[in-house]
This record gives structure tokens, C-alpha cells and sequence, in this order.
């Protein structure tokens, strides 16, 4: 699958759900970021991953 900019993505195996920050280049991974919680506090987070471990999911409204 491809993924673009701005799409919401998780983990096939679960976790929280991620934003795509830039898609996929010379080696084929795809950068996302996503909020982890700790103590009441968020943090952001980044990873890079390769589009098949990835699922699109619905976009969450901000509250």
C-alpha cells in the first residue's frame, strides 16, 4: 500500500496510532510520529517503518 502525508496509520501489531510525516524513499520506509503518555504528559515520538508492517486507520478528531 502507499501511504501519504497527513494519513493515519498503526502498527498490524497494535499501538497507538501514528501520523505519516513523509513518505516513502529511497528506502522504502515511512517516517511517522505519535504521542506517547507518560505520566500526564505527552511526548512525541518517531520511528521509521517499512509500509507492510503498516495499516491505515480512520483520523481521529481532535477533542
Amino acid at each position: 500500500m502507499t501511504y501519504k502525508l497527513g494519513d493515519v496509520v498503526k502498527l498490524k501489531s497494535g499501538g497507538p496510532a501514528m501520523t505519516v510525516v513523509s513518505e516513502a524513499g529511497n528506502d522504502n520506509k515511512i517516517d511517522c510520529q505519535w504521542f506517547n503518555e507518560d505520566r500526564s504528559r505527552y511526548e512525541l515520538a518517531n520511528g521509521r517503518f517499512d509500509p507492510s508492517a503498516l495499516t491505515e486507520t480512520p483520523s481521529v478528531a481532535a477533542k
